[in-house]
């Protein structure tokens, strides 16, 4: 199958008709502090607004980057929605930095970025960067497989809009409008896109439903340009993660294991996002960005021939801790994420100094619930039924300066000093039959130098 996703209608309606100069352009890719550009001599591709459009767009990132050398994409469900991964060069998510506009997006707990989240997130992108191979500490990230670096749609200086409707393969849709306001006046202009996507899954029972909003304002004077962005959204994904032996697909290819008719994953996931430039001439800029980042939601699974203890179940009446029950449970998780990405770019006659650093701070809350067990009724369940919850907090900062010199020709040298430190703590709390000895709870730091 060439395509997950076949597009059978698509209405565009455009208030004001762009000039050429102005849609056309994203066709050169943004370059900031947290990119390189074509004096560095480092593996990587850029893909243009334009190549974009030709790639599928209303697709989740890592399936838009199907097709760039050393990166592999692919979906749970098989349609190029819900849960999607990439790797580059073999190294899985867990080891890929990505940034958008210079925000690390990999979440500080367990490093993965979860693409589900963020509903038609390419909608609203400008250009991508994909750099392959260890990543040196521009924009305070480090990486071992690589960094996607995405930068948002650009603002428009004159108004106008779009609506599209799409529909395609295994109940795919799409609505998505767009509108920009162009130059307000006094140095403004705003833009904002709401979207809905949903999709039955080439696999069974492997739907998904998501919609997100889109919000940016920009403020731009003679010396200075700050810009807010706010996305958020909410996914409603069925599972199909879990392996399928090969005897199975020989027989049905869109095989599920997944069986429990309401095994889904809900959760939201807002971003604010505040980003202020100063230039005090031509060669130096002071950018600071600003951002908070808040997820929560759940997953909830048909479990069978489960350990009581395990679920402090042996708390019900007539249930002995090794008795073994089917039950439904949820899994939770609530996230706060704030942080501040400051960099200094000085431009000299043969070189460029780019100093800065990252510093954020992270709590997330985990905990599970029982629905219902066997043997019981939902009504027996009515009030929350804790069996686990445990909380992470990790608070980390980064200091780095890359400075590039042209020695002669095409010679160049490049020395990338990065420091970075990282603390960890893990409590669990006292809930079901983790009590005494059968909590865990600790806290480690670390400190890395990372010459180049």
């Amino acid at each position: 199958m060439s395509r997950s996703i076949t597009t059978l209608l698509i209405l565009c309606l455009a208030a004001t008709a762009f000039a050429d100069d102005q849609t056309y352009e994203g066709d050169d890719v943004v370059v900031s502090a947290s990119r390189y550009d074509d004096e560095t001599q480092m593996n990587l591709t850029n893909i243009t607004n334009e190549e974009l459009q030709l790639r599928e767009p209303d697709l989740d990132i890592p399936m838009l980057l199907q097709g760039v050398p050393g990166v592999f994409s692919y979906s749970d469900a098989g349609n190029g929605l819900g849960y999607t991964y990439l790797k580059i060069r073999g190294f899985d998510q867990r080891r890929v930095g990505v940034l958008f506009n210079g925000i690390p997006m990999n979440d500080p707990e367990d490093h993965q970025v979860w693409w589900v989240n963020l509903a038609d997130l390419a909608a609203s992108v400008q250009d991508i960067q994909v750099q392959r191979g260890v990543t040196n500490s521009i924009g305070g990230m480090t990486a071992i497989g690589g960094t996607v670096n995405i930068i948002a749609a650009k603002l428009s200086d004159e108004p106008g809009g779009m609506f599209s409707l799409n529909a395609g393969s295994y109940g795919f849709s799409r609505q998505m409008v767009s509108y920009q306001t162009g130059k307000l006046g006094k140095g403004f202009s705003s833009m904002i896109r709401l979207s809905k996507q949903s999709s039955d899954g080439y696999r069974d029972r492997a739907g998904y439903d998501g919609w997100g909003v889109f919000w940016s304002g920009q403020y731009v004077t003679a010396n200075t340009t700050t810009r807010v962005n706010i996305y958020t959204g909410q996914e409603i994904t069925h599972h199909a993660w879990d392996a399928v032996p090969e005897s199975v697909l020989k027989l049905d290819r869109t095989a599920n294991m997944e069986t429990y008719w309401n095994a889904i994953d809900n959760f939201r996931q807002p971003h604010y996002e505040l980003h202020n430039t100063v230039y005090f001439n031509d060669n130096l800029a002071l950018t600071n960005r600003l951002y908070y980042i808040m997820g929560e939601g759940y997953y909830e699974n048909y479990k069978e021939d489960q350990t009581a203890l395990d679920y402090a179940l042996d708390h019900l009446e007539d249930v002995e801790p090794d008795d073994e029950l089917d039950l439904i449970r949820q899994k939770w998780v609530r996230k706060d994420h704030g942080g501040w990405v400051p960099g200094l770019e000085w431009n000299q006659d043969r070189g460029r100094l780019l100093v800065g650093g990252d510093w954020y701070t992270f709590h997330s809350n985990h905990w599970g619930d029982v629905l219902w067990a066997e043997g019981f009724t939902p009504t027996d369940f009515t009030e929350q039924f804790k069996y686990h919850e445990y909380t992470g907090d990790k608070d980390a900062f980064s200091l780095y300066a890359n400075q590039r010199y042209r020695i002669a020709g095409g010679l160049t040298a490049t020395v990338d000093l990065h420091f970075q430190h990282k603390e960890y703590s893990f409590m669990q709390k006292e809930v079901g039959n983790f009590t005494g000895d059968l909590r865990n709870a600790y806290t480690v730091d670390y400190d890395f130098f990372n010459p180049k």
